[in-house]
């Protein structure tokens, strides 16, 4: 009988051993239970995309920095991050890394060497800041995906209305006036140059003129400087028989280039007056140093000068307005 109930005993004792174990076993099993589940519900769900790869993947990672380290996935320094790494992870969030690459851009003739994160050939385009037009050549075409090692050349169709001037000299025109003394010269007019202005439309091609087609032509007509030239008679004693005639209307265009010398009457070089062996008395004649450019304007009432090479003889009155006396002659032009 001892026994029997020493044996019942020790069974009691297994048994309530084993439901201690089971019941601590459970209560473990669902406290555990219930932190996985915690943490496992707010796992995120975030979706990234690295060029052409997709992935979804669930984490308790903060940041896009955290869960791009967890992950093992390095970002260079000229990778595109969308969003930046330091944004908060939120459920179903997408992340996009585009690996940069590096490839070669030619502009207008101008090659470079570049690294970039752009989808397209428009994107590379639009984000160097590279204005394109639909006429301007691209190759590979615009929608074209960028690759690694891709050759890229852009040549842009520029059109200017482009305007050039051509100037028209102004003429000088002589004008006889009897309220000015003979040989007076004064300017009534100043002269002012005109122009042709020309109007085109040119073309260019990365930045050479490929085209040039004529708009329109405007012209501007110059001012014509008028001089007048005094024409009140003075009488003057001529060198020989003593002329005092009526003077002429002078002839007009017509030059001569050669040696002008001077001469006195009774030891006076009286007035503007000259000698020519050919030209009426009466003739207005401009006469200018060709060594200096100064002028004289003188009416021939004489006939001379004969020494070689001499065209006109002025008096020395006239000769001093365009050279020294003590030279003796001077290279000249006559026009009348």
């Amino acid at each position: 009988m001892g026994v029997q109930v020493r044996v019942y005993k020790n069974k009691s004792i297994h048994i309530k051993a084993l439901i201690v174990a089971a019941i601590v076993l459970s209560f473990s099993m669902l406290f555990y239970g219930m932190i996985w589940f915690r943490n496992y519900s707010q796992l995120k769900k975030i979706v990234l995309r690295i060029d052409d790869k997709r992935v979804v993947i669930k984490t308790n990672s903060r940041n896009v920095a955290e869960l791009l380290r967890k992950e093992g996935v390095f970002i260079a320094p000229a990778d595109l991050v969308k969003p930046s790494e330091n944004t908060l992870l939120v459920n179903n969030m997408k992340i996009e890394i585009r690996r940069a690459v590096p490839l070669s851009l030619e502009i207008d003739g101008e090659k470079s060497s570049i690294v970039t994160t752009a989808r397209t050939v428009k994107d590379l385009l639009e984000k160097k800041g590279i204005a394109m037009t639909p006429q301007d050549k691209v190759n590979p075409p615009v929608d074209s995906e960028i690759s690694r090692g891709m050759e890229i050349q852009a040549v842009r169709i520029l059109e200017k209305i482009e305007s050039v001037k051509t100037p028209i000299a102004f003429k000088t025109l002589r004008k006889r006036d009897d309220a000015l003394p003979r040989g007076q010269i004064k300017v009534d007019i100043e002269g002012k140059e005109g122009f042709v202005e020309k109007s085109y439309k040119v073309t260019y091609e990365g930045g050479r003129e490929i085209k040039r087609e004529f708009l329109s032509e405007a012209v501007t007509s110059p001012t014509n400087k008028v001089v007048k030239i005094g024409s009140r008679r003075i009488i003057l004693a001529s060198r020989g028989e003593g002329r005092n005639e009526e003077p002429n209307q002078p002839s007009q265009g017509k030059s001569q280039e050669g040696i002008a010398s001077y001469y006195t009457l009774n030891g006076k070089g009286i007035g503007m007056a000259a000698a020519h062996r050919t030209l009426p008395f009466g003739t207005v004649v401009t006469v200018t140093n060709l060594s200096n450019g100064k002028q004289v304007v003188v009416r021939i009432n004489d006939r001379g000068p004969w020494g070689k090479g001499r065209i006109i003889d002025l008096a020395t009155d006239a000769f001093r307005q365009i050279a020294s006396t003590s030279q003796g002659l001077a290279l000249v032009k006559i026009e009348w």
